[in-house]
């Protein structure tokens, strides 16, 4: 699947999905979620971007993923 996640849903699925949420804003650089925690819940991003990384044991952070809106090359 390309484009963005709510491209795949009908207009009363995007609805059904926003009415059963939260809306939440996070700051820059706040930590959504962390290695091995438990979870009862999903995310859906509607904008800004995610960068997804594991640290190593001495300190290291190696960058897994970044996720967020595709830009469009012209």
């Amino acid at each position: 699947m390309t484009g963005d996640f709510a491209d795949g849903l009908s207009d009363d699925d995007r609805a059904a999905l926003a009415t059963c949420g939260q809306r939440r804003q996070y700051p820059r650089g706040a930590a959504l979620f962390h290695e091995g925690d438990d979870s009862d819940f999903v995310v859906v991003m509607l904008e800004g971007r995610i960068k997804v990384v594991v640290h190593g044991h001495d300190g290291t952070e190696t960058l897994l993923s970044v996720r967020g809106p595709r830009r469009h090359r012209r």
